[in-house]
């Protein structure tokens, strides 16, 4: 915060909004799901995606392309509630104390193609986006706009001007979705309990019977987890 705090030199600064972050609630199945933090410009228009190796997460993951992945649903997310965003820019760091990429903030115009190993962070915008949400994240995004009335209105407000819902609709989805890390997600290659991130390595992990997808390490969880959340989220395949 202090590294981009640094870089801000006009009267609008970016500012942290999102810390251990999902797509919309329910969406992250493991630890590892979770984004890492998120700041954002006034304006609503323009983010920043910043990941860092988080405590428990494989040390072969790829944070370069989590980053990016993360970005890509970011400002899916941003378009499909009508925010035209302009740009979702993503960088990552490893060591304790690192500064950000002094680049970060400069205009685009002034970049010219931006190049990851060139500048140190990449940027997703209107020319590279990739469709990046599936049909199960899109149907929870407007569950929860569903659930206040000042939220839809205004969101209903902002999609009209930009092409309506449907339009939108058909921008940012994909029924694959975005994976986080590769073909395979985390939760295969490294299970562990959704409840008490118990790892699978240990033990057999049980699956629930109803989504195929989330698993724990034994009834106990199972129901603690199903009380805490995983009933307004569990769905048949």
């Amino acid at each position: 915060m202090d590294s981009l705090s640094e870089q801000t030199n006009d009267s609008h600064a970016f500012e942290p909004i999102l810390f251990r972050w999902m797509i919309v609630e329910g969406t992250a199945k493991t630890a590892e799901d979770y984004g890492r933090l998120v700041f954002i410009y006034p304006t609503t228009r323009r983010f920043i995606v910043i990941e860092n190796l988080q405590p428990g997460q494989h040390p072969q993951m790829d944070l370069q392309k989590h980053a990016q992945n993360r970005a890509r649903v970011l400002f899916c997310l941003a378009k499909y509630v009508g925010y035209d965003p302009e740009w979702a820019r993503y960088t990552t760091f490893t060591e304790e104390g690192a500064s950000l990429p002094a680049d970060l903030l400069k205009p685009a115009d002034s970049l010219g193609q931006i190049k990851y190993a060139q500048h140190g962070f990449g940027q997703v915008d209107a020319a590279n986006f990739v469709p990046s949400l599936d049909a199960d994240s899109l149907e929870k995004i407007d569950t929860v706009i569903q659930r206040s009335k000042g939220m839809s209105d205004s969101i209903t407000k902002y999609r009209r001007e930009v092409g309506g819902r449907d339009a939108l609709h058909a921008e940012v989805f994909n029924a694959d979705g975005v994976p986080f890390l590769g073909p395979d997600t985390f939760m295969r290659v490294f299970p562990q309990c959704l409840n008490c991130r118990r790892s699978g390595m240990d033990i057999p992990m049980m699956v629930c019977s109803r989504c195929k997808i989330a698993r724990y390490c034994g009834v106990v969880c199972q129901k603690a987890h199903w009380k805490t959340g995983h009933r307004h989220f569990c769905k048949k395949e």
